[in-house]
């Protein structure tokens, strides 16, 4: 959780000036760790690009990420 709290200083500007680049580069290595508020905020940026494309595709991604957390928290439920 540590690089979705330093990409959220970045993004936000927060104790730091705003650095859109800096703050991907950390967001995305949180989102690589199925982080879901780390994949829509990288999804947010591109919608604020009018990049709907790859907005979406972040999007979407999000949701996934969430249906995986939930199908897997059903499984270890199911195991008890």
């Amino acid at each position: 959780m540590g690089q979705l709290a330093l990409g959220k200083l970045y993004y936000f500007g927060k104790g730091v000036k705003t650095n859109y680049e800096e703050a991907l580069n950390w967001l995305k290595l949180s989102a690589k760790q199925g982080v879901v508020e780390s994949q829509f905020l990288i999804g947010h940026y591109h919608y604020k690009k009018q990049n709907y494309k790859e907005a979406t595709e972040w999007f979407l991604l999000t949701n996934v990420s969430h249906l995986f957390a939930t199908s897997r928290q059903i499984r270890s439920y199911e195991n008890h």
